[in-house]
């Protein structure tokens, strides 16, 4: 099943799915992950913290469609 995921620390760009290429990449806030999918973002990441990016649909946070990750300060 496909999820609509999303990150809460900014907007970011698809640069490719499944290793392919984006053709025209543009900001987003959601993308669709297929099932076996793999996406590859641009993040632009300046706000310092704990975040997390996850999957809209409950069920699937159980099955690792969530994750934190962590954004140092800049030194």
């Amino acid at each position: 099943m496909a999820g609509p995921a999303s990150s809460r620390v900014s907007p970011f760009v698809v640069l490719a799915r499944g290793g392919v290429r984006e053709k025209n990449p543009v900001w987003k806030d959601t993308v669709l992950v297929r099932t076996g999918e793999t996406v590859d973002i641009l993040l632009d990441v300046t706000n310092p913290g704990i975040w997390m990016a996850h999957c809209h649909i409950a069920e699937h946070h159980e099955s690792g469609m969530m994750f934190s990750f962590n954004v140092a300060p800049a030194e």
